[in-house]
């Protein structure tokens, strides 16, 4: 309205002061524009009306022009209105209440939506209240023993019955909320349960629809991946039988380089390998070699890359490799190496060469003989010469596989197949590239430092580390990056990226950085029998604030191999039940031969990179009498520290399978002196947790534990027997104990009995949780209040479900019980 208003005074002004002259002249002045523009207030509501079709504006316009009595400029102003008024000012206002009334309906509209969102959010914090209560161990997850107890809770009934949950058939709602069928509830899968839940009996009803919905389509799944598994083996043997090629025969290979009879005659393709579209320009950049970890997107590249192996005929063991089977070595010789060589050529020096050199004469590094079944070195194109002296020569070469030493050991120099003329003397690479900077320039630190062997293809390796990503949520986050030695070393410069120190190799500073070591594991289990992997796993394994992961890819998937990890610790959001469902189809025999891995028996492709190693544990002094007790002492600790920590790793699937005296986990447990904190959860191994696998387990405690966490929740064949065999082994030192025997229905009052006599005097916190053991009564309270040490500080019990029937949250309620 002030818009309006503004416009009407203004163009109102200007009219009423042409027409007033008019009309106080001696003229006769026209009646209509006197009346309608005489004064402010009269011109004022004549445009006003006309703005908003109150009068016409065609007779006022025949004012002005039939009697001439106002001059063109009046004429014009008054037309100037007519047309802004009606254009602009019309559609202005138009505009600004729809916009208005836009605002107004979106407001609604967050409105309502915060609203909702604010709704659930109540709901998802009331619900997150409700899972600690039913939560009585604190160990992230309920099991039915809980779920159970707490719904004999007559108010926890009325508050979920007012949530809008309904709990009338209790063991459908668990298998509701259980959604992965792990036996347990999980945090997550409970507050999503609720979520959809909400809205009574009705509400279950469907879920459990949607849930046999998701289980028909798993299957379905299933049934796809498996003839699809079939389909291919079909191909295979249709092509076995028809007698298809697989590359290129051994004289058309050869015939490419070299002609001369005396040239390697082995099956191996030589060819210059066809550029991908792929990597990105050559660009050498100024990251560290810490700098330079891949992403998981950059990892599915590079497995996409290996399908060039069938255009460019990479050969292995005189066949075509396939790209499932290509792996790290064969990629580095095929395609690493040439595509991250200088452009300019390597530089071989001081070459003894006695016949000429042609520019495009082929040069090829291998055995003298050209017998070997084995590739060659390298072998390239001679790019230009330039002579240092009679007979020496410069030979800048460009790549086509491998790379050229100075070693002999490695093959003589072989040029357009002439004779052999011995090996450079120094090679330059000054301007090659490492892989990671071909595919990307930016700065990654690794959150992950993976440990593997070369030999693992690598595809099996990139659907490790793409499980390895989804199980640890790295690829909802976009922080799944990992240091692989392949890709962010400069191959070409070896040398300098490892150094003549441990400390200052690539190496060495990249495991400072990381977050986490991933070890993965090929079929054999290489990695363990490689020096270099034992001690990053001991690098690992020795820093308690780095995580410990271990990935190896299953065998036979027609829809890509299928990859199983175990964790030192659990992984985020994920109870002890999660986990160990997680890791129970890992395969023990891989643990197994870690067992008795020890690191100075490790191999090295090249042996001065154990001796450093070795060196780095003696303190740098090797040769001395100190070093070898250093080194000894390290060796000692190192192996110790890995045996343990692989038979933690492995103990319930062998509990469960029979075979913890077979692998002897108990005495690789017990050896390691240096452990202070142990975790171990064999819940809901109902079968096979009995008190002949708890008196193992207590054997095998280590010595000097200062921290123990135990759960046997669920494992209802223990008795108070077993529990008694285990207190007895406890470290006099112990500083704190959990131990977790909920739903262990055949426990009494005697296993706690037990238990107070055998508490450590150094104790500070303790935690035992008995709930829904029916045989536990009140006197297991009075044993606790009598046997109680005095460094206890805190305290923690949950005996619902037994004759005491509540928990305790601190020593205060427990000493105020009254029995």
């Amino acid at each position: 309205m002030a818009f309006v208003l503004a416009i009407v005074y203004l163009f109102g002004m200007v009219l009423t002061e042409g027409i007033w002259e008019v009309c106080r002249s001696e003229m006769v002045p026209d009646d209509v524009l006197c009346a309608k523009f005489g004064t402010l207030n009269a011109s004022m509501m004549t445009l006003f009306q006309i703005l908003y079709h109150g009068i016409l504006w065609g007779p006022v316009w025949d004012a002005f022009g039939v009697e001439m009595a106002a001059s063109w400029f009046l004429q014009s102003i008054f037309l100037l209105f007519v047309c802004f008024a009606l254009i602009v000012v019309s559609n202005v206002l138009a505009s600004f209440l729809f916009t208005l009334q836009k605002q107004v309906g979106d407001k609604e509209r967050d409105t309502l939506i915060q609203n909702e969102i604010e709704s659930k959010e109540e709901f998802l914090r009331s619900m997150a209240l409700v899972f600690r209560d039913f939560d009585q161990n604190s160990n992230g997850a309920i099991s039915w023993t809980e779920f159970e107890l707490a719904l004999e809770d007559e108010r926890m009934l009325a508050f979920l019955a007012s949530m809008g949950l309904d709990i009338s058939d209790a063991i459908g709602l668990f298998e509701v909320l259980d959604s992965d069928s792990t036996g347990a509830i999980e945090q997550m899968e409970f507050l999503l349960g609720c979520l959809r839940l909400r809205g009574g009996a009705k509400a279950v009803d469907l879920v459990r629809v949607q849930m046999e919905q998701e289980w028909v389509h798993r299957a379905m799944l299933q049934v796809r991946q498996t003839l699809g598994e079939m389909g291919k083996l079909l191909q295979k043997i249709q092509k076995t039988q028809a007698g298809t090629p697989f590359g290129p025969s051994k004289s058309d290979v050869m015939s490419n380089f070299i002609s001369d009879s005396k040239a390697p005659t082995d099956s191996y393709n030589f060819m210059q390998s066809t550029p991908l579209p792929t990597p990105k320009t050559k660009h050498r950049t100024q990251l560290l070699p810490h700098e330079r970890a891949v992403t998981l997107q950059e990892l599915e590249l590079i497995a996409g890359t290996t399908d060039c192996c069938r255009r460019e005929g990479w050969m292995a063991d005189g066949k075509l490799l396939q790209p499932h089977e290509v792996n790290l070595y064969h990629f580095n010789y095929e395609h690493i190496l040439p595509q991250t060589a200088p452009d300019s050529g390597i530089l071989l020096k001081s070459m003894k060469v006695e016949s000429p050199v042609q520019l495009g004469d082929i040069i090829v590094q291998c055995d003298a003989e050209g017998e070997t079944k084995r590739p060659p070195q390298a072998c390239g194109t001679v790019l230009r010469v330039e002579k240092q002296a009679e007979n020496l020569l410069t030979l800048a070469v460009k790549i086509h596989k491998g790379r050229f030493t100075t070693s002999a050991l490695d093959g003589l120099i072989r040029i357009g197949g002439r004779e052999p003329c011995g090996v450079p003397k120094e090679i330059s690479s000054e301007g090659s590239i490492s892989y990671k900077e071909l595919l990307s320039s930016v700065a990654r630190l690794p959150a992950w430092y993976c440990s593997h062997w070369w030999g693992e293809p690598i595809r099996s390796f990139v659907s490790c580390c793409k499980r390895h990503g989804y199980l640890r949520g790295l690829t909802l986050h976009g922080s799944g990056t990992y240091w692989v030695c392949g890709y962010a070393n400069r191959q070409h410069e070896l040398q300098q990226e490892i150094g003549s120190d441990l400390k200052d190799s690539s190496f060495y500073q990249a495991l400072q950085v990381a977050d986490g070591i991933l070890l993965i594991l090929d079929q054999e289990a290489k990695p363990f029998s490689r020096i270099w992997c034992d001690y990053e796993l001991y690098a690992a394994i020795t820093d308690p604030a780095k995580d410990f992961d271990l990935v190896t890819a299953t065998e036979g998937v027609a829809l890509g191999p299928q990859a199983l990890m175990l964790s030192k610790n659990l992984l985020p959001q994920e109870s002890a039940v999660a986990k160990s469902v997680r890791e129970q189809n890992f395969p023990i025999s891989f643990l197994l031969r870690g067992l008795s891995v020890r690191l100075e028996d490790g191999e090295a492709t090249v042996e001065a990179d154990k001796m450093k190693i070795l060196s780095a544990m003696a303190g740098g002094n090797l040769n001395s009498s100190r070093g070898q007790m250093l080194l000894e002492k390290n060796l000692k600790h190192a192996n110790d520290t890995l045996h343990s920590t692989l038979a933690v790793l492995a103990w319930p699937q062998a509990m469960q399978r029979g075979l913890l005296g077979e692998m002897k986990l108990a005495e690789a447990l017990s050896a390691d002196v240096g452990r202070e904190r142990l975790e171990l959860s064999l819940a809901h191994f109902e079968a096979s947790c009995t008190d002949a696998a708890m008196k193992v387990l207590a054997t095998g405690l280590p010595p000097n534990l200062q921290e123990l966490r135990l759960s046997f929740e669920g494992c209802n064949r223990i008795t108070d027997a077993g529990v008694s065999a285990l207190v007895r082994h406890l470290n006099p030192k112990l500083k704190l104990l959990y131990l977790d025997f909920i739903g262990c229905a055949l426990l009494t009052d005697s296993a706690i009995l037990s238990l107070a006599k055998h508490l450590p005097s150094t104790l500070i916190e303790l935690q035992v949780h008995v709930a829904g053991c029916e045989g536990v009564g009140t006197a297991a309270v009075q044993h606790l209040k009598q046997h109680w040490p005095a460094s206890l500080h805190q305290f923690r019990g949950s005996f619902k479900g037994t004759a005491v029937n509540r928990n305790f949250r601190n020593f205060q309620e427990l000493q105020s019980f009254w029995t």
